[in-house]
């Protein structure tokens, strides 16, 4: 009797609800013996309102599975079970239960009762759903994010999470990241690891929260350098503050760094053009006055002088100056040219011609040209030139032989292109690649292989204007070039020119160049440079011609305002302080509306030509020039209608 008070008294002091049932397998089941008070707390029901009824009063529609088909099991067996299942309070209230049923044996070891242990986990199962969708959100946020979710356990020196983004990204999947088995450290690149260690570092002991991001190359599966932003910050601490784990997420940034340096360098050379195209401009103002001064002096001296050697010589010299500064205007895409529609698959036959005997044995040329290609509007002679510079750097790169590779075709340059290729638009284009199986370049090579003056080759072996020449002539042409190379794997230059609908125009016989011719007629002379101006008025001046001079446009109109003669051409130059060349030619024309004009420049300007093509019915002598060549062009002006 003392012990049964002692166990219901503990029943009720039990903080878990607590059933007694008996065992009877017949309708309507086993019945309620007891209940303790944490049961009533639980489900309403006073233990006088269950006394001897059926467990089932529990029970309802979402009862999952049935309470009595849990204890015919336990019958059955003899074995404690647990489930979790909706029941029902005093009232209707919906209730997620977690039974514990026992058996109770007699001193026979039958059994005699069940007990039954009722815990409420409604608001711990929704605290576990919680979870789980939090659980199932973050593993779907991570699963699609364009980037690699990483766990770092430090004490374990290895990764302990990676997401599946990895297969894409380095191509590893994560179970063999996570595996141990490669080492972090091999997989950077060896000039990236003191950095990136450096950031970890640093990070370990910043203060909680921070975050700290560095850039690095990874080897990816392939064996290939993928550049990566990898963002860190710990996430887990010891009670001391001693970081344990870090979390971080990896970013391809291969592409986007890609692009980056393609603006940087775009800048960087537009920079180098016009700081060219100025360099070019003062020094085809001093070729002039060497050349005219040169030519006239050797004009001056009898056949047997010996000066003339000398004379010669300057001459010689002041004319590979002049294709220098050429070069150096084509760069900057101030030179003038002549486009026409053309087919790049004649221009390349008509260059293999000249390549077939100026490569050696060990080299092998191929040619394959795409059927029915499309043609471009460019200038023939400008594309040529492309064609053999690249060829014979080609040939420059492949000492000890190969192949070279020259190819046409039909492209079209779609969205996704364009995102990885700075200023390029999305459209029909002309590509002509240009290969070579020889030693390559390395990145920092490539970042400057267009500038001027770049140059691998010995001293003495190249100028370094061959690929920056190239550069200007495809950029002229409304084109792009792009480089790809690695070292021991050659290189292809890939050069893209946008299709033209217009078709060809009918070929027409040159004009034999005429001799330059003396002449009567007044010239107004207009040239900012004292010195380019005196040789000038002195060389027309030898070739008969009633010269005026003045310094500037506003000078000009001040004389012309004065005159009662007739002036029968304007020589003057383009860029000039104040004034312009072009503006002065237009208030000239509003009171001399017969007076013919002809430009002279050491570069183009925007006001005289569109893209480097002349606007039409402009005449124009590009400096530097010889005495004869500038009585010439003035004849030339004078006699046409």
């Amino acid at each position: 009797m003392v012990d049964e008070l002692l166990y219901r008294m503990a029943l009720e002091q039990a903080l878990e609800a607590v059933l007694l049932l008996t065992t009877d397998p017949n309708p309507p089941g086993p019945q309620v013996v007891y209940v303790n008070s944490a049961f009533t707390a639980l489900t309403g029901y006073a233990p006088e309102e269950m006394q001897g009824k059926p467990v089932s009063l529990l029970e309802g529609a979402k009862t999952r599975p049935a309470m009595l088909d849990a204890l015919a099991e336990v019958r059955q067996h003899g074995q404690p079970r647990s489930w979790r299942a909706v029941h029902y309070r005093k009232g209707g209230a919906e209730i997620l239960l977690e039974v514990s049923v026992a058996p109770l044996r007699d001193q026979s070891g039958n059994i005699a009762y069940f007990m039954a242990v009722l815990r409420d986990v409604t608001e711990q199962s929704r605290v576990e759903e919680a979870l789980r969708q939090n659980e199932r959100l973050l593993q779907h946020i991570s699963d699609t994010l364009p980037a690699v979710l990483y766990i770092y356990n430090l004490e374990a020196g290895r990764l302990t999470y990676v997401s599946r983004e990895s297969l894409t990204i380095v191509g590893y999947l994560p179970t063999e990241l996570t595996a141990g088995d490669l080492p972090l450290q091999q997989m950077l690149h060896p000039d990236d690891l003191p950095r990136v260690q450096r950031e970890m570092l640093r990070l370990l002991h910043a203060p909680e929260g921070a975050m700290v991001e560095a850039e690095c190359r990874v080897r990816h599966r392939t064996d290939e350098w993928r550049w990566l932003m990898l963002r860190t910050t710990v996430f887990d601490r010891s009670p001391d503050g001693e970081a344990k784990q870090l979390l971080g997420v990896a970013i391809d940034v291969t592409e986007s760094r890609r692009l980056r340096e393609q603006v940087i360098q775009s800048s960087k050379l537009e920079g180098l053009g016009r700081l060219a195209g100025g360099v070019a401009h003062d020094f085809n103002n001093l070729l002039t006055i060497i050349q005219s001064y040169a030519e006239m002096a050797e004009a001056s001296l009898p056949e047997e002088h010996p000066a003339r050697v000398s004379i010669q010589q300057i001459l010689k010299a002041s004319e590979q100056a002049s294709n220098l500064t050429g070069q150096m205007l084509t760069f900057a895409r101030r030179g003038i040219i002549s486009p026409k529609v053309l087919n790049l698959n004649d221009i390349v036959r008509e260059a293999e011609a000249f390549l077939q005997r100026v490569m050696p044995e060990n080299i092998r040329l191929v040619t394959a040209l795409a059927p029915d290609l499309w043609h471009v509007y460019a200038d023939p002679t400008q594309i040529e030139q492309v064609i053999l510079n690249l060829a014979l750097n080609a040939r420059d790169a492949m000492p000890e032989g190969g192949v070279l590779t020259i190819e046409t075709a039909n492209v079209i340059l779609d969205d996704s292109y364009v995102s990885r290729h700075a200023e390029v638009q999305a459209g029909e284009f002309v590509l002509l690649a240009v290969s070579d199986t020889g030693v390559g370049m390395d990145e920092r090579t490539l970042a400057r292989v267009f500038e001027p003056f770049f140059t691998t080759k010995e001293t003495g072996k190249g100028t370094g204007l061959g690929l920056s020449t190239c550069y200007g002539i495809v950029k002229q042409a409304g084109g792009s070039i792009w480089v790809y190379s690695e070292p021991g794997k050659g290189t292809t230059f890939k050069v893209y020119l946008p299709r033209t609908l217009q078709t060809p125009a009918p070929s027409a016989e040159q004009t034999a160049q005429r001799k330059a011719r003396t002449g009567s007629e007044t010239i107004l002379v207009v040239e900012d440079n004292d010195d380019v101006r005196a040789v000038a008025v002195e060389s027309l001046r030898l070739h008969g011609y009633r010269v005026l001079e003045a310094s500037s446009g506003e000078e000009a109109l001040q004389l012309m305002s004065n005159l009662t003669e007739a002036v029968h051409l304007l020589l003057t130059d383009v860029v000039m302080p104040g004034m312009s060349g072009a503006e002065l030619a237009l208030e000239l024309h509003q009171r001399y509306p017969h007076l013919k004009v002809l430009y002279t420049s050491g570069y183009t300007e925007n006001v005289i030509v569109h893209h480097g093509v002349l606007n039409e019915g402009i005449a124009f002598l590009p400096k530097p020039y010889r005495p004869a060549e500038l009585a010439q062009r003035v004849r030339e002006v004078l006699d046409a209608e």
